[in-house]
């Protein structure tokens, strides 16, 4: 069954030239800009921007966002392009990918830079009511995540305009990672910390990361842990991370093991890798908490499931010697693999030993000969496995040397 038809607008987005191109849009920009001025609170004075609304600066920074033309489906059946394209274009509109890849087509064919189709509820929400889910930042990321950065750049620009802090959030990314645009890292801190006054997370953690190494603002290790605290408090599992090793380092905070823990809990439960691993370690040694081996070998296995060597490894031998669960071979066994193949020697000796003896699995003569030999060049030497090689056949050897010589460490992740 057909879809109802609404209006779609193609916003044409071109680098203007000259200060004809950029008076068509200043009034109503401006206009808007002022507006919310008056509406929306002043932000902190360590921000490093004017103190003046930010959302003037896409007249500064992009003069040539402009409104070429509406397309509505009655006209564009009028102009010929049939049925089958209007509804195309409808359907589009409600969905950002398919938005972005058909006006890119319609782009090429008209000769025109870059042209993006947006519903006209998006571009006007004050008009009347839109009952579409998607906001118009879901256009700038389409365009970020197809490398249209300019595109997504002058949307993220219009859109942050209705405070929407994912856009502004777009908007520093873009900037510190110098995509469509010149890298600018004041300016990036400075979008960060619009996003961030709108309770973006992410936009907080960068700006508190920028705030602690120097970075587009001046070096503040105690502004950067209040910024990640916040972060913290409004999900960020990182910016959580962060905080942790703020405490346990006693950088921007009075050192405190205690809270270093809680926050290594809270970011280990939101997923985050490393501090998974740093729990568990944490849960071994008995730092801000009592000693727990089950818990330790638990968070080593959480981590080593996104692939970190070094949990992997912690995780393997806890398995293969029953510490804190029971001992399990085949289990192991894999784990101990991940971590032999990104090129520690320690995983590499103890991957030899299994696979001579056959334990977690079958013995493999080659393989076992190949960790030992790798094993050996990155500094350990074992005895016990220079006697098994020493028993092997020559061909079997050879064979494990020339392993050797293709083995290239890389580094796993799930």
């Amino acid at each position: 069954m057909r879809r109802a038809a609404f209006p779609v607008v193609c916003l044409l987005l071109v680098a203007a030239s000259g200060a004809a191109a950029a008076a068509q849009p200043a009034d109503d920009v401006r206009a808007l800009a002022d507006e919310m001025l008056d509406t929306r609170p002043s932000l902190p004075n360590f921000l490093p921007m004017p103190q003046s609304r930010p959302m003037q600066l896409p007249q500064q920074e992009a003069p040539g966002v402009v409104v070429g033309r509406a397309i509505t489906e009655s006209e564009s059946e009028s102009e010929g392009e049939g049925e089958s394209q209007s509804q195309s274009e409808t359907e589009a509109a409600g969905d950002a990918p398919e938005a972005l890849v058909a006006a890119t087509q319609r782009a090429v064919e008209d000769g025109e830079e870059e042209l993006i189709a947006i519903p006209t509820a998006l571009l006007h929400p004050d008009e009347e009511p839109s009952e579409a889910p998607l906001r118009l930042s879901h256009y700038a990321f389409g365009a970020y995540q197809r490398g249209l950065y300019s595109t997504a750049f002058k949307v993220a620009l219009r859109a942050s305009a209705q405070d929407d802090p994912a856009a502004a959030a777009l908007i520093g990314r873009l900037y510190e990672e110098a995509l469509g645009v010149e890298q600018d890292l004041a300016k990036a801190a400075g979008w960060y910390a619009v996003a961030a006054d709108l309770g973006n997370a992410a936009a907080e953690n960068r700006l508190a990361s920028m705030l602690l190494l120097g970075r587009g603002v001046p070096k503040d290790p105690v502004k950067a842990g209040e910024v990640f605290e916040r972060a913290a408090e409004h999900g960020s599992g990182d910016a959580a991370h962060a905080l942790a090793l703020l405490y346990l380092k006693g950088e921007g905070r009075e050192q405190n093991v205690d809270a270093a823990f809680r926050y290594m809990k809270l970011a280990a439960e939101r997923g985050e890798p490393k501090a998974q691993y740093a729990l568990a370690i944490m849960y071994e040694e008995g730092q801000g908490t009592l000693p727990d081996d089950v818990e330790a070998t638990r968070w080593y296995g959480r981590a080593a499931e996104s692939g970190d060597p070094a949990a992997s490894l912690a995780y393997a031998e806890r398995k293969l010697f029953g510490i804190g669960a029971e001992p399990n071979a085949q289990v192991a066994l894999p784990f101990l693999a991940l971590a032999a193949r990104s090129g520690n020697a320690r995983a590499m000796n103890m991957m030899a030993r299994a696979l001579a003896d056959g334990h977690g699995g079958d013995a493999d003569e080659v393989e076992a000969i190949k960790w030992h030999l790798l094993a050996r060049r990155a500094g350990i030497s074992d005895l016990y496995l220079d006697g098994f090689m020493g028993t092997r056949d020559p061909a079997v050897v050879a064979e494990a040397q020339e392993r050797v010589a293709q083995f290239i460490p890389r580094y796993v992740r799930r």
